[in-house]
């Protein structure tokens, strides 16, 4: 028997255990998802879903409500791919949610896992909640069908300093760039909203400043040789990956000497230094205008806004928010921390309840 007969033979036999493995998963982390659906009227497999309580738990107590969502091709002799919907811990981590094997990526296979994630997620209508994706086929569809109060977004990576601007009049600014360019480029970008692509326009709620689909392409890059194991052979190496990183972010987060992940305290340090250059003006009641280079914003720090947009969008304080809270602190000797300014998706309180 060749190394290609015995291969085929692992994958034809993996069929008749997946019914067990779905079973098993049930009985060993009771109020887990595993669902496998097959052709009408036949036993012939289609399509298999797997959430754990865990994840859910996880996602809904602790990550950001931001998931993107993508799919990869298996290269076993029956072929097929496997979508995936990953989200983002306090710590800016990936964080898997959800998986699914199918034939291809078509709208019929992405509205049974979006419905699937819908409906095992029992996600409140009333929270927000963002996806992010590549646009592949069928996917806009499904979205609009399982998650019609969902907003999301494209990833559009060829326009990426366009579509990093938190401040709309720089976003004006960018597009009249592109159009004095190309004015193709102009007429294609005008075609989307830009809540669907531009940092500018996101659903503040979310507090995610993610503009690339990134996060599923890294997730696949996970899977590596596994992509061309057993159907079985692949969800068992994610479950047992999910299983240890999970762990593993658990200790490290125990290690933190504060409240603050560290990809957020970075992301203060880098902010702090553009403050440096800055001028303070306050006019009061926490209010202040912040004199940069080329131009000036304003900054609430009671509503926690400021004019640029990155604070409302990421939770972290930008620059501007920054220099304005060092002077606060002076003015009224106010000692609170600056995790006060930070939103709760973005803290340790998050990331700690989510493992």
């Amino acid at each position: 028997m060749t190394a290609f007969e015995v291969m085929l033979k692992d994958h034809i036999e993996c069929f008749s255990q997946i019914r067990g493995y779905a079973v098993m998963v049930q009985q060993c982390n009771p109020s887990s998802a595993a669902y496998i659906h097959l052709h009408t009227d036949t036993d012939i497999f289609q399509r298999f879903f797997v959430c754990f309580e865990a994840q859910k738990r996880g996602f809904i107590e602790g990550c950001r409500p931001f998931i993107s969502i993508g799919g990869c091709h298996l290269k076993g002799p029956y072929g097929g791919v496997i979508l995936s919907a990953v989200a983002l811990d306090a710590n800016s981590g990936l964080y898997p949610l959800a998986y699914c094997i199918c034939k291809g990526e078509t709208l019929l296979s992405w509205s049974w896992f979006l419905r699937q994630l819908c409906c095992f997620l029992k996600y409140l209508e009333d929270r927000p909640i963002c996806f992010i994706s590549d646009r592949q086929k069928g996917v806009i569809g499904a979205l609009k069908m399982y998650w019609p109060n969902a907003s999301w977004a494209k990833d559009e990576e060829a326009l990426l300093e366009t579509s990093k601007t938190g401040d709309k009049h720089e976003f004006k600014k960018c597009i009249q760039d592109i159009g004095s360019i190309n004015s193709q480029g102009m007429a294609y970008l005008a075609a989307i909203e830009p809540c669907h692509w531009s940092r500018h326009a996101f659903d503040k709620s979310i507090k995610c400043d993610h503009v690339t689909n990134n996060m599923t392409e890294a997730f696949n890059s996970m899977l590596k040789y596994f992509r061309a194991m057993t159907y079985l052979g692949l969800m068992e190496y994610i479950r047992r990956m999910v299983m240890s990183r999970f762990q593993q972010r658990k200790d490290e987060c125990s290690r933190w000497g504060n409240g603050v992940p560290p990809a957020v305290n970075k992301k203060i340090k880098n902010n702090s230094v553009e403050c440096k250059i800055l001028r303070t003006l306050y006019s009061g009641q926490g209010k202040y205008e912040m004199l940069g280079v080329n131009r000036a914003y304003t900054v609430n720090l009671n509503d926690k806004t400021c004019e640029c947009g990155q604070w409302q969008v990421s939770g972290v304080p930008c620059c501007h928010a920054l220099a304005s809270i060092r002077h606060h602190f002076g003015v009224s000797g106010n000692q609170c921390s600056l995790e006060d300014y930070i939103d709760p998706f973005v803290v340790q309180g998050s990331l700690s309840t989510n493992l």
